[in-house]
């Protein structure tokens, strides 16, 4: 088996409490990786993994209190690094010293939805506009390589020429627009850019499980995971009829050449499981540049 992508949540809390979140469904206990569990993953033993990304299906990763620590573990080992974050977290200081911390090929990805302070509140509860901008400044200041990213809402269409023009001005590497994992009457799919036929073909896309397309990945608890929507242990358990592994006793080679993954792909593409049958993550077919909009 092929792993070439792993995402690691690093931390369970989250300073923002955006509506649509997976901390709804979840119990909000802090946990939190640390270095010496970290270091027990071995990523290094698989030339195969081009990128390692820090993000989180209900946490920021910039709330860990060990966040440098774990990314001087990953500048040692070469590998590169995606990191999500609202961007909301941390003083424009911290911010700066991050670079130090990357490896060359690195990106950070700022998630702001809204070039002001009141749409970006719409969705984005308990962010601040300014904050993010300030923070993301000093980053780019500090050598870091960020992109802005944009989850597209009908609220906030109106602002997407804007934001990329800002995202220019400041020196961000990029301007990305995604939609939503799913939308509601309250946060509804943007009008003009896309339609209800584009939507559902977007969602008819070929779906393939994410071990396929080679990525897996692993909780705050320091679980390994089948997919990063596995909020819960029976979710888990739904999906891969094994025991629970952690990365306190197991690499992940140890677990690749144990067949986990490879016996998690058999059972769910021979099995109708609804946790994957009602999967609407696209598969790594959900980014959009700017240029595509």
């Amino acid at each position: 088996m092929n792993i070439e992508s792993v995402s690691i949540e690093l931390s369970s809390m989250c300073n923002l409490k955006c509506p649509l979140c997976a901390r709804d469904h979840s119990r909000n206990d802090a946990f939190f990786i640390t270095p010496e569990e970290f270091k027990n993953i071995k990523l290094y033993e698989i030339s195969s993994i081009k990128q390692i990304q820090l993000s989180g299906s209900i946490g920021e990763p910039i709330t860990s209190p060990y966040f440098f620590d774990i990314c001087d573990i990953i500048k040692k080992w070469d590998k590169r690094i995606l990191i999500s974050t609202n961007g909301s977290f941390r003083n424009q200081e911290w911010w700066y010293e991050l670079p130090k911390h990357l490896p060359k090929d690195h990106s950070i990805r700022f998630a702001i939805d809204g070039t002001d302070n009141e749409v970006l509140n719409i969705y984005r509860k308990g962010a601040n506009y300014d904050n993010i901008l300030n923070n993301a400044s000093a980053f780019i200041k500090g050598g870091g390589n960020a992109i802005w990213q944009m989850i597209m809402f009908r609220h906030n269409e109106h602002q997407f020429d804007e934001a990329q023009k800002k995202s220019i001005e400041m020196g961000f590497k990029n301007c990305l627009f995604i939609p939503s994992t799913y939308y509601t009457n309250e946060y509804q799919k943007p009008k003009n850019i896309m339609s209800d036929l584009e939507y559902s073909m977007l969602k008819k896309k070929e779906n393939k499980c994410r071990i396929q397309l080679g990525r897996i990945s692993i909780s705050s608890k320091g679980i390994y995971l089948p997919c990063c929507f596995c909020y819960n242990n029976d979710i888990i358990y739904e999906i891969s009829n094994e025991s629970i592994k952690h990365i306190k006793d197991f690499s992940l080679l140890e677990l690749i050449k144990d067949g986990y993954y490879q016996r998690i792909l058999n059972r769910v593409l021979k099995y109708h499981i609804d946790v994957c049958c009602n999967c609407v993550s696209y598969c790594g077919q959900r980014l959009y540049g700017v240029d595509d909009l």
